[in-house]
């Protein structure tokens, strides 16, 4: 998780000054979502997030991969270049969910989905997000990105646009660009 509170206060961890270690084991960093104890950790080789304890029951204590969390920092970023307020890891505790990236002025929920996800799974959190936001959006990470779309790739995650057909997006980490897929159709 890249948010965590402290001192009452949200903080990303990308934002906190890295410091000697003993110093930040001793500051108290909560869970948002269930208000309990983790871990602040960085290192050389993965960016800098928030873990909890293994004993965790909460919901967010998932495990996401670095290209998970470094998406989701480049997606705010470009948000917050393109002038939209642009919130990392929102919680909405009404539905018990959640966002990658939030976008308050426009109500869009951003995913980045990495992993293997069910269709049920998808239209669970989908709905979720309409029941508190205008619209869900779902960026599809490296795994989605070969370049064979198969039916339920396409069935799950794409959207209708009256000019681009049925369409979905995906981001290549490895390059930092998004790529369109539109006017889908099914061939066979």
């Amino acid at each position: 998780m890249l948010v965590a509170q402290f001192n009452g206060q949200l903080i990303q961890a990308n934002e906190i000054r890295l410091e000697r270690k003993d110093k930040h084991e001793k500051r108290r960093y909560v869970c948002p979502q269930c208000q309990e104890p983790v871990m602040f950790k960085h290192g050389h080789s993965r960016i800098a997030h928030f873990s909890h304890f293994s004993v965790s029951k909460c919901p967010f204590n998932e495990n996401e991969s670095q290209v998970h969390l470094e998406g989701k920092i480049r997606f705010k970023k470009e948000f917050l270049s393109m002038g939209h307020e642009a919130v990392l890891e929102h919680s909405f505790t009404q539905i018990g969910q959640r966002a990658d990236v939030y976008i308050p002025d426009s109500q869009t929920v951003v995913e980045y989905q990495c992993s293997p996800i069910s269709f049920s799974e998808i239209k669970r959190r989908t709905r979720g997000y309409l029941s508190v936001a205008k619209r869900v959006f779902w960026i599809l990470g490296a795994r989605y990105n070969t370049g064979i779309y198969h039916r339920d790739t396409v069935a799950r995650f794409s959207r209708y646009h009256q000019q681009l057909g049925f369409y979905f997006v995906c981001y290549s980490d490895k390059d930092q660009y998004f790529r369109l897929h539109y006017q889908l159709k099914e061939v066979a």
